[in-house]
């Protein structure tokens, strides 16, 4: 049945302890409501015609402590109501909440389901079904109850952000686009909107939209982690080091516990060439939280550059096989578009793209032998390939920690190298038919046989088998 109703004296009692309450809900001070409301409970009996009165005060406790964060008691009080005979579709809405922040996603399905059963207009049930989907990944499914919540609030811009979200997911990126918009439209300060445009814009790569989107929430002083790093990044881009290093210091000013903002500022320090304060940067990151690798990456980065090999290579060997997080947490859900193990490879070749502006200029360009995608590393020998290839690999002919995360990169770019290998040596790799690199296809090949590859080739240079000199 449903127990939703009061009637007689009891719905005169719940009525006036409502009105002794309302002061308090009017201020927001739910703490203060939920104190009184407990007070009262007390004396108010489980059984007998007092019964559905205690589920009634219950139910309404439960949303209290659903707006204080409490939610187990709320739970708690969710089910006991129901116990009682009093369940509605706002009581299994304040359940199913409950659930999802604890993270029990099928009693939070089940609640909303219950809810929506009983009133399929309630929205935040909707939402909070939408929610458990996306965690889920059923994407279809938050969609349909997303686009229900639109239709009867059209102005939801939480509703149209989610479904924005949905929709990067589901690869329709014009939808994304044109829901969060709109909701920008109702709500310009809101922080979260505004930095999924500028990640839209991103990938659209409208960098100055992008940029636009995250200074006009910055400057209201609505400032999210996120929204500073990625507009750092914008700046390191355009090589406004400037620009890009306030960004990141003011993150780490304003979070100063998030490792990831020092891992910007790390990076930021390394793109201008302060590699001290790069390495400063990166320890800071791995003080805060010692198991991110991009920390560790940006710092051996630093310590190859000023010689410190031994240090780079402790590094590197710290974070072998582990994941960078860094372009995950400026693109969030639009993150599978990138490479993480190319994303700063690529920013730090973006980044050093500068004019020719003079012949020493030109020569530092042209002499990077990682020019063209891969991280400036310095100390690779000049230009003696012999030399070059003791840097990449160690005496037994492995590829060195260092050098591993850039081998999915080669690998990408292996038919257009191989292309331009001069045909002499093409001979000597075993008279290769350059015609047949047309249809040469690296995918075919996993990351093993490769290395196996790269170390028999090592060997031929060092034992003079193979000469890296011929024309």
């Amino acid at each position: 049945m449903d127990a939703s109703k009061l009637e007689g004296q009891t719905l005169s009692q719940y009525e006036f302890v409502m009105t002794e309450i309302r002061p308090f809900l009017d201020k927001g001070a739910f703490d203060e409501a939920l104190s009184r409301l407990s007070i009262i409970l007390e004396g108010v009996p489980a059984e007998g015609e007092y019964k559905l009165l205690r589920g009634a005060f219950l139910a309404r406790r439960a949303e209290f402590h659903l707006e204080l964060q409490d939610e187990n008691a709320a739970w708690e009080d969710a089910q006991e109501a129901m116990n009682l005979g009093w369940y509605n579709a706002a009581l299994y809405s304040i359940a199913g909440w409950a659930m999802y922040h604890l993270d029990e996603p099928e009693l939070a399905i089940e609640q909303f389901t219950r809810s929506i059963e009983l009133d399929d207009t309630r929205t935040a049930s909707l939402m909070g079904r939408a929610m458990v989907h996306m965690d889920d990944e059923e994407y279809d499914q938050a969609r349909k109850d997303l686009s229900r919540v639109i239709v009867l609030e059209p102005t939801s811009g939480d509703a149209l952000a989610a479904r924005a979200e949905v929709s990067i997911y589901l690869e329709t990126l014009k939808s994304a686009k044109r829901d969060i918009e709109k909701a920008r439209s109702m709500d310009p300060q809101d922080p979260d909107f505004a930095l999924l445009e500028a990640r839209l814009s991103y990938v659209e790569s409208d960098y100055k939209n992008a940029k636009k989107v995250l200074s006009e929430t910055i400057k209201t002083g609505s400032e999210v982690l996120e929204s500073l790093l990625l507009r750092s990044h914008l700046y390191l881009l355009e090589k406004d080091f400037k620009a890009a290093r306030k960004d990141a210091i003011r993150a780490t000013n304003l979070f100063p516990e998030d490792a990831i903002s020092f891992v910007q500022l790390a990076l930021v320090q390394y793109a201008s060439q302060s590699y001290t304060l790069a390495q400063k940067a990166a320890t800071e990151a791995i003080e805060r939280d010692a198991t991110l690798a991009d920390a560790y990456y940006i710092r051996a980065l630093s310590y190859k550059i000023v010689k410190e090999d031994e240090k780079a290579e402790e590094d590197f060997a710290r974070i072998e096989n582990q994941n960078l997080e860094l372009a995950d947490f400026l693109f969030g859900p639009l993150s599978s578009g990138f490479d993480p193990e190319a994303f700063f490879s690529e920013t730090l070749s973006r980044a050093d793209e500068t004019p020719v502006e003079s012949a020493s200029t030109e020569k530092k360009r042209f002499s990077n032998p990682f020019s063209g995608g891969l991280p400036p590393i310095p100390g690779m020998g000049g230009m003696d390939p012999s030399k070059m290839l003791d840097q990449v690999f160690d005496k037994d002919g492995n590829i060195k920690p260092m050098f591993k995360p850039m081998l999915k990169m080669m690998m990408k770019n292996a038919p257009s190298m191989m292309k331009n290998v001069p045909p002499s040596m093409l001979k000597k790799m075993g008279n290769i038919d350059p015609k047949a690199l047309d249809d040469f296809d690296p995918s075919e090949l996993n990351e093993d046989q490769i290395e196996e590859q790269l170390k028999t080739f090592y060997k031929m240079v060092k034992s003079g088998k193979l000469d890296l000199g011929d024309k």
